[in-house]
């Protein structure tokens, strides 16, 4: 019987220790600020599949060309955003998500600014809205 219990108790230590390390692997993999660079650096180099790596909700929702026509669209975005030099101004919480304020200054046709914001989705973090601003 005390050889049992001695199961038992290594047993369910075991198991405790695998829990928490699922649990540590459940967590984001990248931060909201890496997801936002990432985002922003797929996006200048028209790199689709990665985008839709980082994208979900509405973001997801509002841009089905990305999935429809990926290399139409991937060279569509290498053109538009060609010598734009884009900032991220400010990356803040938002309750239980984030928001990135990013600027994009075009050389021919001014700035544009863009507030994205991010949700945890299936534990990452993703873009799942944008805000432009006038």
């Amino acid at each position: 019987m005390a050889i049992k219990s001695a199961f038992n108790v290594v047993t369910r230590g075991v198991l405790g220790a695998l829990l928490i390390i699922q649990a540590i692997h459940a967590q984001p993999l990248q931060s909201p600020s890496e997801v936002v660079n990432s985002y922003l650096a797929s996006l200048v180099a028209g790199d689709v599949g990665v985008l839709v790596s980082l994208i979900d909700g509405a973001k997801k929702r509002d841009n089905p060309q990305l999935t429809l026509e990926p290399e139409y669209y991937g060279q569509f975005l290498k053109d538009h955003y060609r010598g734009a030099v884009v900032s991220v101004e400010e990356i803040s919480q938002d309750g239980d998500g984030w928001q990135a304020r990013v600027r994009f200054d075009f050389p021919t046709s001014g700035s544009q600014t863009t507030t994205l914001i991010l949700r945890l989705v299936g534990g990452e973090w993703k873009v799942t809205d944008e805000i432009q601003e006038p």
